[in-house]
């Protein structure tokens, strides 16, 4: 949609009455008003941006052609130019537009009064969308001031005469400028995606290389063509191999790694100290296991969800960069992070060997380490010593009192070094007796069918409950108790929970067909208890922690005997 670039002058009547004179000296302070055909020069300034990093690159012609154009249109119109407004850096999506200075300066200037028309290359350079285009020229409107499209160009009003109320017909017009280029900007932006799609599916990394890789332009002599591949950067794979073998192999958790890491000097790529996240995303990243993953929505957000939801997926295929560590500790690595997720911090932090798995055998509450001062220390404290100069007794207790008083369960669960002795002595009897080792095997079979089984069982009846929920909300909805809206969240929420659940049972009948420990899985389980033997007396506190998760599921104290359920690998 193109225009001629005229200056709209209105037409001013002069033949006033003398109540009309007398009316527009009480509001105007004067009678006349400016004569349209007197000459009167239009202030210009510009407006240049750029929204991606390729066009904020200073090799690039955007900006160039952006500052030649918006000049040429000021000389070809005779306005005076007043000064020019920039804004090269990249910015993202979610930016604020006051938070870019060219514009914040220019809204600034306008209310000012400093000029009169803002030429800007093309409407979507002031915004991302229809929607913030239509906020930020409003904002210039109220200010008197009218915005020029180079590419789009619509007639100009003189400024002398411009009421931005009497815009209407001009509103309607960028309006459908506005849709056009926001229109544009979505194929263009699903092109670039489909682009990227089908180079991760080609096994290379489309977006920007990630700590420990770099990539480097090379000439396809076959086809005549440059190509981007993906190299090491062998300096910085060590840091991140360090990081994995710390978390694997030494149980230390994210924040031990970064004090070693930083404590030892080293650095991310643009010599910061790292931090937490940027330690975790290295570590769930499935690039070092030498895949691509393009497509999965990172952020917990609720568009991610949904799209999840509706099926979505993206893509994880082997790449053609060079592998950091085995796929095969990657996902040890996941699952580690899980169980520590689950645990919470208070289980990972603490000084018990068993915090997190350990549970109390009346109420299947967790257990942590509390102490108290001994009953050496206690007799001295009547001789007028200090009990805290002292040994103190350590215990686990059931986490049920703490959060519901002493009447949900009993707090004293055993001695920390009377459990912990017992389990470990387990685990080193299973390690050294081939008879324990065959009775271990027939024990894991049995258990894990039966639990299986008792899953199932779980779920069914988690099913039959849900048909009284949907009956319920149905009748809170036809009584008007509850809104349409939050009725079909309810009843979307039900469904999603029956599918999960129906696909649950589906898995799990599927395992127990398929006899679910093998020979060669009892095999592993017991080469752990091997490696547990020979690492533990050597082996750091986290590290001993880490190999106790390891082989054990969970532990149950109930009365005097301990029941331990181990891990089928």
């Amino acid at each position: 949609m193109f225009y001629s670039n005229t200056v709209i002058k209105p037409e001013i009547n002069t033949n006033l009455s003398e109540i009309e004179t007398i009316e527009r000296i009480r509001l105007l302070g004067r009678a006349h008003l400016p004569d349209p055909n007197s000459s009167y020069t239009i202030r210009a300034a510009t407006y240049i941006r750029v929204s991606t990093g390729p066009q904020a690159d200073s090799g690039k012609a955007s900006i160039p052609e952006q500052r030649k154009e918006a000049q040429k249109q000021i000389e070809q119109n005779d306005w005076q130019f007043i000064k020019e407004y920039e804004d090269v850096k990249a910015t993202s999506y979610e930016e604020n537009p006051d938070e870019r200075e060219g514009l914040s300066q220019a809204l600034t200037d306008a209310r000012n009064g400093l000029f009169d028309v803002l030429v800007v290359w093309i409407d979507s350079r002031l915004g991302r969308n229809s929607g913030e285009n239509r906020e930020i020229r409003e904002q210039f409107r109220s200010s008197g001031v009218q915005v020029y499209s180079i590419k789009k160009p619509l007639p100009i009003t003189d400024p002398r005469f411009y009421n931005p109320k009497r815009d209407k017909f001009k509103h309607i017009y960028e309006g459908v400028n506005d849709l056009m280029s926001e229109a544009e900007s979505a194929e263009f932006s699903e092109k670039m995606q489909f682009g990227k799609t089908k180079k991760a599916m080609d096994g290379k990394i489309p977006c920007k290389a990630p700590f420990g890789y770099r990539k480097e332009k090379a000439i396809d002599k076959e086809r005549d063509k440059f190509i981007t591949k993906t190299l090491p950067v062998e300096k910085e794979l060590q840091v991140v191999l360090m990081m994995f073998e710390m978390y694997l192999h030494q149980g230390f958790g994210i924040r031990k790694i970064l004090e070693n890491l930083n404590g030892k000097g080293y650095r991310t790529r643009k010599g910061e100290l790292w931090n937490y996240s940027s330690v975790r995303y290295i570590l769930k990243n499935p690039v070092y296991a030498g895949k691509v993953r393009w497509g999965w929505r990172l952020s917990d957000s609720k568009s991610s969800r949904s799209r999840l939801m509706r099926g979505h997926t993206g893509v994880i295929t082997n790449g053609e960069h060079k592998a950091a560590i085995s796929e095969e500790d990657f996902i040890k690595v996941q699952k580690k992070i899980g169980e520590r997720a689950k645990m919470g911090g208070r289980a990972v932090g603490s000084r018990g060997l068993l915090t997190g798995i350990l549970k109390c055998g009346r109420c299947g509450g967790n257990a942590y380490i509390t102490s108290s001062p001994s009953a050496y220390a206690y007799q001295k404290a009547k001789e007028g010593k200090r009990k805290e100069d002292y040994s103190r007794c350590h215990y686990y207790v059931c986490s049920t009192v703490s959060k519901y008083s002493g009447k949900a369960c009993k707090r004293y669960i055993g001695a920390q070094r009377k459990i912990e002795g017992y389990v470990i002595d387990q685990i080193k009897k299973l390690a050294g007796s081939p008879e324990a080792q065959k009775a271990f095997t027939e024990e894991m079979k049995r258990d894990n069918t039966k639990y299986l089984k008792e899953k199932i069982k779980a779920c069914k009846s988690e099913l039959m409950r849900l048909p009284a929920m949907k009956n319920r909300c149905s009748v809170a909805y036809r009584e008007g108790v509850m809104k349409m809206d939050i009725y079909g969240k309810n009843l979307a929420e039900i469904d999603k929970k029956e599918n999960s659940l129906n696909t649950e049972v589906k898995g799990l009948e599927q395992e127990i067909e398929k006899s679910k420990v093998t020979e060669e899985k009892a095999k592993k389980a017991i080469l752990a208890f091997h490696d547990f033997n020979f690492i533990w007396n050597s082996a750091s506190f986290e590290k001993k922690k880490s190999l106790i998760r390891e082989i054990i599921e969970e532990a149950r104290v109930k009365g005097q005997s301990i029941e331990i359920k181990y891990k089928v690998l």
